[in-house]
């Protein structure tokens, strides 16, 4: 009888890690496409447009955040200076989206 309890144990140890493999590479399996699939970059005109648009705000942030660093006479310019910059950035993105470029 303790034999058979030896046997068994080690076998029934086997048996459960063979039978959760498949469901651990499967979530792996999936894990991986999710990840591939948000590092790929959408290249339609629509998905350069989210990008440039992305792109231009970034930017424009941190302009601003360089415009803190002055004066309060060069802020005055610098934050306009920064809020052209993205404004004609965004029209650039709109005019290539609507090219269809």
């Amino acid at each position: 009888m303790k034999d058979y309890k030896k046997l068994v144990s080690p076998f029934l140890f086997v048996a459960g890690c063979i039978l959760t493999l498949p469901a651990v590479h499967a979530a792996k399996s999936a894990e991986n496409k999710a990840e591939a699939q948000q590092m790929t970059e959408d290249m339609s005109p629509q998905g350069q447009y989210k990008i440039a648009k992305k792109e231009a705000a970034a930017a424009y942030q941190q302009a601003l955040s360089d415009c803190k660093k002055m004066s309060k006479a060069e802020r005055n310019s610098c934050v306009k200076e920064a809020k052209s910059n993205y404004q004609a950035d965004l029209a650039q993105a709109k005019k290539a989206l609507n090219s269809g470029r």
